[in-house]
């Protein structure tokens, strides 16, 4: 009786579904037909809209591995704009809304939120929105760095609301990740974005650039495109790349050699030397912590070596602080040891209150340092680390930090488990993507959401899932 029940209701709620979804179908044709007239791009949009709800309206990670698809490219010219006149109504947000609409509505059953995720996601979003009212006081000097006019409603949507939108996967990959499938999904999203990035970046390198202009004026297209700096750009390769070689360690096709080949050429011809240093690093750390496969590795090396060694600005670019005499480490840094972190990490020692609490979010544009013409003008602090406890104290920094390195060693010390597939190279690759992370951080990124670290929410939020699942199947598999 209660088989006959549960089947009848999950009919129910099937037809339920189809006839919401022909519903919707029909609704769409007729605003597009009815908007057409007025602009073909929002048509156009909510054509692709139509199957992109058939496919995900039943599965949250689905809807997240779109926003992982379109990241990259949601500054770019054909992303940017608001879709309608509402503010926040830009693609990326809107299917971010989505995700979380249909993560709501959803009947498949949620996994439990470890606990040290739950006081982790407590603390982060407690801390962030102090750090940002804390900054209000100093709208005024934030607003010499932002190119449109920043009312209080608008600094709050963009420098609040937007970034936890983009902390939001975060949860929801901890919370809808039960199995390889759900995995397989978002890897394959995650090396579809690094493959898209990887040809834009090609293009623009071949077709754009005139192949042998000076790096500074490569860059400059590239961020003209993507609407971001070649660093910001590098952050998806640091995260995303050791995904891509789990994918190979999966499938061992020959597509998936081809990708990584296609994404090492496009990290060389980046001139981000974070990237390089990240590169180097995923090689060392992959060595070391995939012991079985050594012939991958030596592919990549030799590969690496002949694309940074094929272009005189490639290689001009890796070794820039680097000559007979030693090294400049002034140089090396691209002069932010002194004309940033020195004279800034000076001010707030000697103001005991500003290192203990911080000064709120985006501290930089409102230090001494800065009012006085002493460091660069610039938005970043360019190290991740200092920029927490400039923002939020050394209170806020071992609030935070700590935690993010406990869900690294949770993953390092795990038991194996049945439960995926390749399960000491998927553990490996995520140690590795948040290790290149976190040590890429000293020269850049930032802990605070926003789109160039997008693809560590989701790592992190796989990592914690993977933690957690195989600490419970090795439990009952013990049992």
């Amino acid at each position: 009786m209660g088989l006959f029940v549960k089947s009848y209701i999950d009919n129910r709620y099937d037809s339920l579904s189809s006839a919401t979804m022909i519903i919707f179908t029909i609704f769409c044709s007729i605003v597009t037909g009815a908007i057409v007239v007025y602009s073909s791009y929002i048509s156009i949009l909510i054509l692709f809209l139509i199957p992109i709800v058939y496919w995900s309206y039943k599965e949250p990670l689905r809807a997240v591995s779109l926003m992982v698809l379109i990241v990259p490219f949601a500054e770019t010219e054909f992303l940017r704009e608001r879709v309608v006149d509402i503010p926040g109504a830009k693609p990326l947000i809107i299917i971010a809304v989505y995700a979380l609409i249909v993560f709501i509505l959803s009947e498949n059953k949620k996994v439990p939120m470890p606990k040290n995720s739950r006081v982790f996601v407590l603390i982060f979003i407690g801390i962030f929105t102090l750090s940002i009212f804390r900054s209000l006081p100093n709208l005024h000097e934030i607003q010499k760095f932002s190119v449109l006019e920043l009312s209080l409603s608008g600094y709050l949507l963009s420098h609040y609301l937007k970034p936890l939108v983009f902390f939001m996967p975060f949860i929801l990959v901890i919370k809808c990740i039960k199995g390889q499938k759900d995995i397989d999904l978002l890897t394959d999203a995650i090396s579809i974005s690094l493959s898209l990035i990887s040809l834009c970046l090609i293009y623009l390198f071949f077709m754009k650039s005139n192949f042998y202009t000076e790096f500074r004026g490569i860059s400059t297209i590239y961020a003209e495109f993507f609407g971001m700096h070649r660093n910001q750009i590098a952050s998806y390769f640091i995260v995303g790349f050791p995904l891509l070689v789990y994918k190979y360690h999966i499938s061992k096709s020959w597509l998936s050699i081809v990708l990584l080949l296609l994404n090492i050429f496009a990290i060389a011809i980046l001139f981000s030397r974070t990237g390089y240093a990240a590169l180097f690093l995923f090689i060392a750390a992959y060595l070391f912590i995939i012991k079985n496969n050594k012939l991958i590795s030596l592919a990549i090396i030799i590969f690496v070596v002949s694309m940074f060694s094929f272009n005189s600005i490639v290689s001009d670019r890796l070794l820039t602080g680097l000559d007979s005499n030693g090294i400049n480490a002034n140089e090396v840094s691209s002069g932010r040891i002194d004309n940033i972190w020195k004279p800034l990490v000076l001010e707030f020692i000697d103001s005991p209150e500003k290192l203990i609490f911080g000064e709120g979010r985006y501290a930089i544009a409102s230090s001494d340092a800065m009012k006085r013409n002493i460091i660069l003008n610039v938005f970043n602090v360019h190290n991740m680390y200092l920029e927490l406890i400039f923002d939020i104290g050394l209170i806020g920094f071992f609030l935070i930090v700590p935690r993010i390195f406990s869900f690294f060693w949770t993953l390092f010390k795990n038991k194996t488990s049945s439960l995926f597939n390749h399960q000491a190279e998927l553990r490996g690759m995520l140690l590795i993507s948040i290790m290149t992370f976190l040590l890429a951080g000293m020269s850049g990124s930032c802990f605070f959401p926003r789109l160039s670290n997008f693809l560590f929410w989701i790592v992190l939020g796989m990592t914690v899932s993977v933690a957690n699942l195989t600490t419970s199947v090795s439990l009952k598999e013990e049992l």
